[in-house]
């Protein structure tokens, strides 16, 4: 779930086909269980609220950018993506929404 926004197709395939298959197991009152081993028939009947918060965070940042906008706004963030390279100043200002 956690990587939507990166793969939107491929995870929303694969939880579609995890759901037809093992939903039952895997699925409870507060959504997704913290982990399953198919191989072993082993379903975890837990939630874990490390999992469950980043699984809500990105579907949230999927649907609306809202994270990932709120994120970029942060000038440790800026700068720390400067100092790597990560981005050109043309591609940080279109990041940002800054018109030339």
């Amino acid at each position: 779930v956690v990587s939507l926004p990166l793969i939107p197709t491929i995870v929303e395939t694969s939880l579609r086909e995890t759901m037809r298959l093992y939903g039952d197991k895997i699925w409870k009152q507060y959504g997704f269980t913290s982990g399953m081993n198919v191989s072993k028939d082993w379903y975890s009947t837990e939630h874990t609220g490390i999992h469950t918060g980043a699984s809500l965070i990105m579907v949230e940042n999927h649907r609306t950018s809202f994270v990932w906008d709120l994120y970029m706004k942060n000038r440790y963030v800026e700068r720390g993506c400067q100092l790597a390279g990560l981005y050109t100043d043309e591609e940080w200002k279109e990041i940002k929404g800054e018109k030339e």
